[in-house]
């Protein structure tokens, strides 16, 4: 998956959100995702 945020911050406070890990969850995810930040140039 490729998601686009404006900074690192905001991406944590989305994937912490309780709710959003449920519907993970529900989505059948079965461990969390690996993420890799990459800067615009």
């Amino acid at each position: 998956m490729i998601y686009e945020a404006p900074n690192v911050e905001l991406y944590d406070t989305l994937m912490s959100d309780p709710e959003r890990q449920e519907a993970i969850k529900r989505a059948g995810v079965i461990g969390f995702p690996v993420a890799t930040f990459l800067n615009k140039v």
